[in-house]
């Protein structure tokens, strides 16, 4: 939700700015490219959840950067620098944006990933409908869009880092895997900061999650079948012993 809503800001936020909006939203629209790039070659190395808050705390230090300008500073004089900051802002909530839809994918269990997904965009789109609100109070105090985006970006950054990492992981499958995935991993631990070994050993709370459950299924499945083999044998002696009944008879 702070995600789709701080892009949505970000992308509107053109106005005010001592350019041309048409120019300034050409220009911002610039950075979704390059961050893109910078995703395909950097996500796999940092993390998801690297990715996902550090781009958001870029964003709103840009974002807050941009505020405080429009603040104390003329805008007229300051055009160029207002549009670095917002093309800078821009450029940090593409990439949070790209790297929550797959960081949201892979942390939702499989089975109800689906259900999880469409959840998660509904709930984005219903949160994008504060945006031009937000950027209605700059007819009160021109840097308020930016002040409210900036502490919206930097609590989106802190609660990412309450989450899971997903690279490198097993990924949960069932409701009940999901409450134990991530179990007992700390805030800043990010792939590109330890070895894959302590990837292995951070995995172990999943892995032996479900070797348990896999061999609570195995006896299960034994047990059904020895009772299933006991139910056919006296079955197959209850009709040998009719047969040797009817015999006697005859």
């Amino acid at each position: 939700m702070v995600i789709t809503l701080c892009y949505d800001a970000v992308s509107r936020n053109v106005e005010g700015m001592g350019i041309s909006p048409f120019i300034m939203f050409s220009l911002s629209a610039l950075a979704v490219l390059p961050s893109s790039i910078l995703l395909v070659l950097l996500q796999d190395r940092i993390g998801r959840k690297g990715m996902a808050s550090g781009s958001l705390l870029v964003g709103g230090l840009f974002t807050a950067a941009a505020g405080i300008a429009i603040a104390y500073q003329q805008h007229n004089h300051n055009a160029i620098l207002l549009a670095c900051l917002t093309i800078a802002a821009r450029f940090g909530v593409a990439i949070s944006y790209e790297s929550g839809s797959q960081y949201a994918t892979e942390l939702i269990p499989t089975c109800v990933r689906g259900q999880g997904v469409a959840a998660v965009h509904v709930a984005g789109f219903a949160a994008s409908f504060l945006a031009p609100y937000i950027l209605w109070l700059g007819t009160f105090f021109k840097a308020a869009p930016s002040i409210i985006l900036g502490v919206l970006f930097f609590a989106g950054s802190f609660v990412c880092l309450l989450l899971p990492e997903t690279l490198n992981r097993s990924l949960p499958t069932t409701i009940e895997e999901g409450e134990v995935f991530g179990k007992g991993e700390r805030m800043f631990d990010f792939p590109c900061l330890h070895s894959k070994h302590d990837d292995e050993e951070s995995d172990s709370e999943l892995e032996k999650y479900k070797r348990k459950h896999s061999l609570i299924d195995a006896k299960q499945m034994q047990m059904e079948s020895c009772s299933n083999g006991k139910r056919k044998q006296s079955l197959i002696d209850a009709d040998h012993e009719e047969q040797a009944l009817k015999d006697a008879k005859h």
